[in-house]
């Protein structure tokens, strides 16, 4: 389980890396004046999905045999200067 805080810009930007024991993450904007845009390695405002200002997006396992939930990289972009994201994400132990 981890915890950190990412500074995104105006280039796609690493939130996390891919986690194959991922079961649980979550990105908080807490932002109050722009919109970060999440998706794979070439991100932009246009394909994005966007994380309005003072939201969060979770994705979260809920358990059995579930091949569609996400455990790769997520970048991030916004439109015009820095945003510091924080970033939650819980994997399984083995």
């Amino acid at each position: 389980m981890g915890n950190s805080q990412v500074s995104v810009g105006t280039s796609a930007t690493q939130i996390v890396a891919k986690n194959f024991n991922r079961i649980n993450l979550e990105i908080y904007n807490p932002d109050g004046s722009a919109a970060v845009f999440v998706g794979e390695s070439g991100v932009t405002t246009s394909t994005g999905i966007p994380i309005a200002a003072g939201a969060t997006k979770e994705w979260a396992y809920q358990g059995g045999h579930h091949p569609f939930f996400y455990r790769g990289a997520v970048y991030g972009v916004v439109a015009s200067g820095t945003i510091s994201v924080q970033v939650w994400e819980q994997a399984e132990v083995k």
